[in-house]
């Protein structure tokens, strides 16, 4: 915002500092709320995937969770 102020892109318009400096925040805020990066929440250890979850593993992680036969 600096530097078109600077540059004159604003002389022809009828905001005020205050008006621009308004705008800017509120321009700050959304584009905050649009890119915030999200925590990653740690599975439980004690339940059991569900199925559709169970169904997403690739088969080289089934296989392992599955037990042999000893037959």
């Amino acid at each position: 915002v600096t530097r078109r102020l600077m540059d004159g892109q604003f002389d022809d318009c009828e905001l005020t500092l205050s008006e621009v400096h308004q705008i800017e925040l509120s321009i700050i805020k959304s584009l905050c709320a649009i890119y915030h990066s999200r925590i990653s929440y740690p599975e439980p250890k004690n339940e059991q995937p569900k199925a559709s979850e169970d169904n997403a593993k690739p088969e080289s992680q089934k296989s392992s969770q599955e037990p042999k036969d000893q037959g």
